[in-house]
């Protein structure tokens, strides 16, 4: 099980210190224990991330929505608050008035489910600082695997290094080449940084395509006993098979023994396998990725309770503030926590003012 330090240390965000009061409140292991009691029970992949057993997100909707029916609108727009003492929320649907009001409408990240962006339209308009939603944990297109490298794609290395040229970014993990470009958990992780590396010109990522060291592959050369064996025997101990055989073809080079090609041929081997450079041409549109970063910047909110530091009784949650983490339970982890912390704060005032 993650720790609430762990989970906070998994998170790429420099402000993450913020959650560390909710997640003290409601964390990881309230969140793994709250699902199991909507017999939804969860399971770890990966050493870090958690899915549901059945492997359907339908389940965890499902489990969540069970107790709203009868206490919520449904497919109702709400189109523009109002604050004068209590809060005026107008909908497409006519008012509603209340003394207390939570924001949770999440990020732009698929408005096809009502995530478009509407809270940070809120807050900006009742004068909030703000950060433009992104595109984080998804898929990146490279016009160079798609036309120019098609024998990589449908391979996936499991260990993979991803760096971005130019950068310190660096992250590992597994990566699959696809017929648009590279995918897997390692290239979702990086995206929200490639995204802005983009933007600054900087369109390189260095792939390592094998899951040994330098000094490794440099040793699989030095100890080969028979100077007869040919290259493509010793790449196939360096990487997998269909590997092997596009760094033949990639560098030009025949399958020779290992005694006719030269000590600068085994350099670029070695190369070509930790460092392979793909220019990216861009990251999936903030609309299709799995998460956003950006948000209601946390400077303006309590992070005991998520309140806002401009007006009292009302809150913003979930992805509509700006914090967010990788797939695989984070994000809702964050969602159902300052869910939690804001409906206690509320829940204990009402009670004082009693």
């Amino acid at each position: 099980n993650r720790s609430n330090k762990e989970f906070i240390n998994d998170l790429t965000i420099d402000h993450k210190r913020f959650l560390y009061s909710t997640l003290s409140t409601f964390g990881p292991l309230e969140v793994i224990e709250f699902m199991k009691n909507k017999d939804v029970p969860l399971q770890l992949e990966n050493n870090f991330k958690y899915f549901p057993q059945s492997n359907r997100s339908i389940d965890i909707l499902k489990a969540l929505s069970k107790e709203l029916k009868g206490t919520v609108m449904l497919n109702t727009a709400a189109e523009r608050i109002h604050i004068n003492g209590n809060f005026t929320v107008y909908t497409s649907k006519g008012e509603i008035q209340s003394k207390y009001l939570i924001i949770a409408t999440g990020s732009e990240s698929y408005p096809a489910t009502g995530s478009t962006g509407d809270g940070l339209r809120f807050a900006k308009k009742l004068g909030h600082q703000t950060v433009p939603f992104y595109p984080a944990e998804t898929n990146v297109y490279s016009s160079f695997i798609a036309s120019k490298r098609e024998q990589l794609q449908g391979i996936a290395i499991t260990n993979s290094i991803v760096r971005i040229k130019g950068t310190k970014t660096m992250y590992s993990g597994s990566i699959l080449f696809t017929h648009n470009g590279v995918s897997g958990p390692v290239i979702q992780h990086i995206s929200e940084f490639l995204y802005f590396s983009l933007l600054e010109g900087k369109k390189i990522i260095e792939v390592s395509l094998t899951d040994h060291t330098e000094n490794e592959l440099i040793n699989i050369f030095n100890n080969v006993n028979n100077m007869d064996t040919h290259v493509l025997q010793i790449l196939n101990k360096m990487t997998i098979k269909r590997v092997a055989k596009f760094i033949l073809e990639e560098l030009l080079l025949e399958n020779k023994k290992l005694i006719e090609i030269s000590k600068k041929q085994k350099l670029q081997i070695i190369e070509m396998l930790l460092r392979y450079n793909i220019k990216i041409d861009k990251v999936e549109a903030k609309e299709n990725a799995y998460v956003n970063g950006g948000g209601i910047s946390t400077k303006e909110l309590n992070p005991k309770t998520f309140e806002s530091k401009l007006y009292p009784k009302l809150f913003f949650i979930g992805e509509t503030v700006d914090v967010h983490g990788p797939i695989g339970g984070y994000n809702i982890t964050i969602a159902l926590s300052s869910g939690f912390s804001c409906s206690k704060q509320i829940i204990n005032d009402i009670r004082s003012n009693k």
